[in-house]
Parts: structure tokens; C-alpha cells; sequence
């Protein structure tokens, strides 16, 4: 009976009560008026215009760049601690 404990999920992550919660219009449940929404949504960056995905609106130009600015700081951060760890003064 104790493995059974080990193993079983508490009752808020099972997968029986979450597909209930969908098909019942609970939270987390897909209503048509979201499947729309998204439906239109995957519809406009569909659209063969030539652009590029993350020119398509200001706030996908905005995320790309902030990426873009966040993952040059993080590499260097990493190269200035590498460069502090290599060329530390060792004290004896």
C-alpha cells in the first residue's frame, strides 16, 4: 500500500480532473471563443508577406529585441567572470 502513496498524484494534478475541467467550461477549460481567437491570431502569422515573424507587430519587435539585449549581457557577464576567476590574485 505504500508504493501506491509514492506514486499517486495529489488529486489537483491528476489527469482525469483536468480533462473534467475542460470539457466541463472550468478553468484552464478551451471555449470556442479562445480556439477563435487563437485560430485568428495563427492566421495572421501565416500570412505569406514577406516579413519576418518578429517584424510583424511592435510588441514581437520589442520581445526580439529585449532578447536580443539580454542574451549579450549574459554572455558577457559569463566572459567577465571568466575573465575574474582565470586572472585572480591568489593569496597565500
Amino acid at each position: 500500500m505504500m508504493t501506491s502513496r509514492v506514486f499517486s498524484l495529489p488529486s489537483r494534478l491528476r489527469a482525469s480532473d483536468i480533462l473534467t475541467r475542460q470539457a466541463s467550461g472550468g478553468p484552464g477549460s478551451v471555449t470556442s471563443r479562445n480556439l477563435q481567437a487563437l485560430k485568428k491570431k495563427q492566421k495572421a502569422y501565416q500570412i505569406d508577406d514577406g516579413q519576418v515573424i518578429w517584424k510583424k507587430s511592435k510588441k514581437d519587435v520589442l520581445l526580439y529585441k529585449a532578447t536580443v539585449a539580454l542574451t549579450f549581457l549574459g554572455v558577457g557577464m559569463s566572459l567577465h567572470t571568466f575573465w575574474r576567476l582565470s586572472f585572480a590574485k591568489h593569496f597565500e
